[in-house]
C-alpha cells in the first residue's frame, strides 16, 4: 500500500486527530518565524537606541579630571583601518552675558514723559542677562561625523579667519535667550571675556548632540 493512500485513509478515519496534528505543525512553524522576526526587530531597535544615546562615536576618550590633554595621539588613531573619523572636542561650562537691544520704539512713545523716568526705564531694560551654558570647541568637518545635528538657520562655522569670534548656538539657547543670527554676546571664562557673534542656529538630532548643546 502506498504512503499516499495510507495517509489518506488515516486522515479519513481520524479527521479530528489529523486536523489537530496539522494545526500544531502550523502553530509551531509560525512561532519559530515570529520569534525570529521579533529577535531581529529587537536587535535593530536596541542598536538604534544605543546610537541615539551614544551618537555616531564608537569610543569616547575623556580626561578623568576634566582637564584638557594633547590631541596629537588622535592623528595615528585616525589613520587606523576601520576608523572613519577621530574628532577632538573641548567642552567647558561658562557664563555668558547678553545685553538686550535698546527699545527705541518704547522710548519714543514715552518721550513726552520726564527725562528722569525715560533714562531710568532705559537703564533697567539694558541690564545684561546671564546664562550658564556649555560651549564646545570642535573641528567642523570632523564634528559632523561624530555628532548628529542640523543647521536650521544661518550657516556652519568655517576655517575663515573672520570666523574666529563666531559661534553656532543650539535652538533651545536661542529661544531662551532670544538670540538670532547676527546677535552678539560675551563669553566669560576664568582668564578672560570675549565678544562673539551668532552665525548659525543648530538643532540636535540625537541625544548626544542634545546633551552637548548649549
Amino acid at each position: 500500500m502506498s504512503l499516499v493512500r495510507l495517509s489518506r485513509r488515516e486522515i479519513q478515519s481520524r479527521p479530528m486527530r489529523s486536523f489537530l496534528t496539522l494545526l500544531s505543525i502550523i502553530i509551531g512553524v509560525a512561532a519559530i518565524v515570529s520569534t525570529s522576526i521579533s529577535t531581529k526587530s529587537a536587535r535593530l531597535a536596541q542598536l538604534a537606541m544605543v546610537r541615539a544615546i551614544s551618537g555616531n562615536a564608537s569610543l569616547v576618550i575623556a580626561s578623568v579630571s576634566e582637564a584638557w590633554f594633547d590631541a596629537k595621539p588622535l592623528e595615528p588613531i585616525a589613520r587606523l583601518e576601520g576608523v572613519v573619523a577621530a574628532s577632538p572636542i573641548i567642552r567647558r561650562s561658562v557664563q555668558i552675558s547678553i545685553i538686550p537691544p535698546a527699545e527705541s520704539d518704547t522710548s519714543n512713545a514715552e518721550s513726552n514723559g520726564s527725562n528722569e523716568e525715560t533714562e531710568q526705564g532705559q537703564s533697567t531694560s539694558r541690564v545684561p542677562k546671564t546664562f550658564l551654558v556649555q560651549i564646545l570647541g570642535a573641528i567642523p568637518d570632523l564634528d559632523r561625523q561624530v555628532r548628529d545635528y542640523s543647521i536650521i538657520e544661518g550657516r556652519e562655522l568655517t576655517y575663515d579667519p573672520d570666523d574666529v569670534n563666531s559661534v553656532v548656538i543650539d535652538e533651545s539657547l536661542a529661544r531662551t535667550a532670544q538670540l538670532s543670527v547676527g546677535s552678539r554676546f560675551r563669553i566669560h571664562t576664568i582668564s578672560r571675556s570675549q565678544t562673539v557673534v551668532v552665525v548659525g542656529i543648530s538643532k540636535a538630532n540625537d541625544a548626544v548632540a542634545a546633551l552637548q548643546s548649549g
